[in-house]
């Protein structure tokens, strides 16, 4: 390799590991529908027991963008507004003084870097003089006098990224703000910075593509508007049986399980789940987003980026989707729904001569980021004068021996 390797790093929401109970007709189905993600795998090396560092959106990616366990960072919980710090002493953002991120760490290495889409740690979002959310686009068409504030502000430079970001977070009850809406901008976005990054082949860029998908299995406003009414793939899907832990009996479990399965439905009002209906949105929803990675995995061959690019695939965390004893979300349980993700590394000129495609090697999504500045060409201990302004200091010696570690099995 005479020159840095570009990379892509490509996260959905909320999309689980397939569990080991679906059936042989949902997997089928997955190799004909999501063509966007297998596409990926098709020149990729995949491992299937890829676990993340936290069941909740902000620590989780707080780790996968820092290389460290929340223990350390100190986002322990998932944010939605401008609150930074709770009462009980638990940090939700992302300090931008304290840890660099993916973003420095390339940055610092030669790299121009790029981060679209979804956020999660920090509150960016901003606001008008009313203190109303100022919104960048509206049932998927951009706002665009919005979408230039955003883009004059570059505010997620602080924290590695020089592209300018464009909000807000997709959180909130606002339909038009779901991912339904908002992943399909996410992608045109990518595209046209990578038609830009095309014509400069000498310059090597990192992009962060954070689509919302499936996440919307989330929002009540979705679900009853397309699962009640029927407003789904039906066609295609296979029937999705219940899992086989679906009736689990919850007393002999932690009584914080229970208790979280209740908040979660308190919060969504306490209405009825029609759990096969609730079932079949959160596959048709793998579908709605991999049609923007189909569209964006085109965009790659088209620019002829795709043979040397490193592409990573991969999830924030799963969701239990009615399992064990009618489980909703991923709060407060290390379930292997909740908890192990994709995991896809492609790149045809790396992996060329790779014959054994699919592994089952234990990894975390802590060590993402050091395994990636190994496979893009960069020596981190050559960064490390450039981060030397963070407070932290837990990064110069996190990363010394991940060279050493590539491609050994310690089963």
């Amino acid at each position: 390799m005479s020159k840095p390797r570009s990379v892509i790093l490509l996260l959905t929401d909320e999309e689980r590991y397939p569990p080991h109970y679906e059936t042989e007709e949902l997997k089928q189905w997955r190799k004909e529908a999501l063509k966007g993600r297998e596409k990926i795998r098709e020149h990729g090396v995949e491992f299937h027991r890829h676990y993340t560092s936290a069941t909740a959106c902000t620590p989780s990616r707080a780790s996968i963008f820092l290389g460290h366990y929340p223990s350390l960072h100190g986002c322990f919980r998932t944010g939605t507004g401008e609150d930074s710090d709770a009462a009980d002493g638990f940090r939700t953002w992302l300090d931008a003084e304290n840890f660099p991120t993916m973003g420095h760490y390339f940055k610092s290495a030669g790299y121009s870097t790029h981060y679209i889409g979804k956020w999660h740690l920090s509150n960016e979002d901003l606001h008008d003089e009313h203190g109303k959310r100022i919104d960048s686009s509206y049932w998927g068409k951009p706002i665009e006098e919005n979408e230039k504030r955003y883009k004059e502000r570059f505010l997620l430079k602080k924290f590695g990224w020089d592209n300018p970001w464009v909000g807000p977070e997709p959180h909130g009850v606002e339909e038009s703000n779901f991912g339904l809406f908002r992943d399909g901008l996410y992608i045109q976005q990518a595209i046209q910075e990578l038609e830009e990054l095309a014509a400069n082949p000498e310059q090597p860029f990192i992009m962060v593509i954070s689509l919302v998908n499936p996440h919307d299995i989330v929002t009540l406003p979705l679900y009853y508007k397309y699962v009640m009414k029927g407003e789904i793939d039906s066609k295609s899907l296979p029937e999705i049986p219940e899992p086989p832990n679906f009736a689990e009996d919850l007393t002999t479990k932690p009584s914080t399980i229970a208790k979280s399965y209740s908040a979660v439905k308190k919060m969504l009002g306490n209405l009825p789940i029609h759990w096969d209906r609730y079932r079949r949105f959160y596959y048709h929803l793998h579908k709605v987003v991999d049609i923007h990675i189909e569209t964006f995995m085109d965009a790659l061959d088209r620019l002829k980026l795709s043979e040397e690019t490193l592409m990573v695939f991969t999830s924030d965390h799963g969701d239990l989707i009615s399992s064990h004893g009618g489980g909703i979300q991923k709060f407060y349980n290390a379930y292997d729904e909740s908890i192990r993700v994709p995991l896809v590394f492609r790149c045809p000129a790396l992996f060329r001569e790779e014959t054994q495609h699919v592994h089952d090697y234990l990894t975390s999504a802590v060590d993402l980021l050091p395994t990636v500045l190994y496979l893009a060409g960069i020596k981190v201990e050559e960064t490390y004068s450039a981060l030397d302004s963070f407070t932290d200091e837990y990064h110069k010696h996190g990363f010394k021996e991940v060279p050493r570690l590539i491609g050994k099995n310690f089963a």
